[in-house]
């Protein structure tokens, strides 16, 4: 009988131990839509492509506007890495990143 109790114990741990390790991840779009509901707004064409389009547009804009690109000019080291620094924040906000492309193509003369 106690070795009956002594296995049950030890099912229950390992259920729970797996349960915990399956919990579901927060992905990008539960965060977007948390942000959403926090501001009161909800743009959910932008929640869309953010969702979609945001990964790839970041990553183009984190290689060309990295202010390493410019070690010699001072000036655009200066808007590089104030550009790269906004980028940053707004990883998942495709609007933004938008904004963000055509700032840098202006004031850094870059082809994205």
């Amino acid at each position: 009988m106690d070795c009956n109790c002594f296995g049950i114990i030890i099912l229950l741990v390992a259920v729970i131990a797996f349960k915990r390790t399956k919990s579901k991840p927060v992905d990008n779009l539960d965060m977007l839509k948390q942000q959403a509901k926090e501001q009161g707004n909800v743009d959910f064409k932008n929640v869309i492509n953010s969702a979609f389009n945001s990964k790839q547009l970041y990553d183009k804009l984190k290689v060309k506007c990295h202010p390493d690109r410019f070690p010699l000019d001072d000036e655009k080291n200066a808007i590089a890495n104030d550009i790269f620094q906004r980028i940053k924040q707004n990883e998942h906000n495709f609007d933004e990143l938008k904004k963000l492309k055509e700032e840098a193509e202006e004031k850094l003369g870059v082809i994205i």
